[in-house]
């Protein structure tokens, strides 16, 4: 990991591209047929990964990209500026105002849903009837561990929320038990595929690479992805007017919801997912259309491990290359041969100190150089740039 800043240049390059991917999947709605219901979740987590672990473990090849590198790369890392005696790179405030902004929206974050959380702990309890449909249905969809049923007055939409401590919460309005079952269905699909925690993962990127546009896409597509996914799941095996049933208590749910107070964004998943108008119409097609089929089951053996074997080889690649400045290789060998060597705008600049001294900076190394073979400035041929 010889430069942490290249490594992550190449890891936010990487995650371009996979965010681009994804986005063309979510429009097409390529991500809800058959193994890529499985494949695209997984992408999101490499998406998230790539981001926090831009390390290239000493594995990178260099590939170098002049016009894309060398300009931010000389303006970011190579120039020095001083402030109050100290000396420093740009790339250090920064980062330090970036990863400053990063915990202020992480903390802001927690504490949304530390509100909600508690809102949902003082809740009363629900029915006797209720939990017995609850468990009914957790014992059917094999769904581990302890889940909390609540009834709350201050939220009149349903939704779920805890990755340890699972909760779901019900509106204090009474509905039938047709719909109940629907909603507990719902819900119960978000904790069995672990779709609160990829919703974590992905809000904690957008509070901490808030600088990135990306992070943003790939939070709204995922946040869009995880309630169709939900939805494929929750009315699989179900006939045409289980089917209905479903997509009805989808509305009842809406109406409900509007005008009123709905749970926070922060970490909550809701039967009625974003209220997008295209999502709702997606969310509907999809379960007119969803039927038992095969392709919805977990895929054979072999199937999965060629996939995940595959979205891995990806990400592995993703890690074997690192962009950087471009330097021309001849110059290398003229440095053996004969220990001169030309050197052009492109490759390297000359770096004037407050302390008076001069400087050839060429390949991240720096050479002094006598002041006077600065005169006449405009016969020098390289970038002069002088140390604030």
């Amino acid at each position: 990991m010889s430069n942490i800043l290249l490594t992550f240049i190449t890891g936010v390059v990487w995650c371009t591209i996979f965010s681009f991917l994804l986005h063309f999947f979510r429009k097409k709605h390529y991500d809800s047929r058959g193994i890529y219901i499985y494949a695209v979740s997984i992408l999101y987590a490499f998406f998230m990964i790539r981001l926090f672990f831009p390390f290239d473990f000493d594995l990178g090849i260099s590939v170098p990209v002049p016009f894309f590198i060398n300009i931010p790369y000389r303006w970011i890392k190579l120039n020095q500026h001083t402030l109050f005696g100290v000396t420093f790179p740009l790339i250090v405030p920064l980062t330090i105002f970036s990863l400053t902004v990063g915990a202020v929206k992480c903390f802001f974050l927690w504490k949304k849903y530390r509100r909600l959380n508690q809102i949902v702990l003082l809740s009363s309890s629900a029915s006797q009837e209720e939990e017995e449909a609850l468990l009914r249905l957790q014992k059917k969809l094999r769904v581990k561990g302890k889940i909390r049923l609540h009834k709350s007055s201050i939220f009149p939409v349903p939704f779920s929320l805890g990755i340890f401590r699972k909760r779901i919460c019900l509106p204090e309005a009474e509905c039938r038990e047709e719909e109940l079952e629907y909603i507990l269905l719902h819900e119960l699909n978000h904790f069995k595929r672990q779709d609160h925690l990829l919703i974590l993962m992905a809000r904690v990127t957008v509070c901490v690479f808030w600088w990135f546009p990306c992070s943003y896409i790939i939070l709204k597509d995922l946040e869009s992805f995880l309630e169709v996914r939900c939805d494929l799941f929750s009315t699989r095996g179900m006939d045409a007017s289980q089917r209905a049933g479903y997509l009805e208590a989808i509305m009842q749910t809406m109406k409900r919801g509007e005008a009123a107070k709905k749970p926070e964004k922060a970490l909550a998943l809701s039967l009625t997912g974003s209220g997008n108008q295209a999502l709702l119409e997606e969310r509907f097609e999809t379960v007119a259309k969803n039927r038992r089929n095969r392709s919805l089951d977990k895929p054979e053996k072999w199937k999965s491990a060629v996939a995940m074997l595959s979205l891995f080889l990806v990400l592995f690649v993703s890690y074997l290359f690192v962009l950087a400045p471009a330097f021309h290789e001849k110059a290398s060998e003229e440095i053996k041969a004969s220990g001169a060597i030309e050197v052009t705008p492109e490759e390297g600049y000359i770096l004037c100190t407050k302390d008076g001294k001069v400087y050839l900076v060429w390949e991240d190394q720096k050479f002094p150089m006598d002041p006077s073979l600065l005169e006449p400035k405009e016969e020098v041929g390289l970038d002069i740039v002088y140390e604030e």
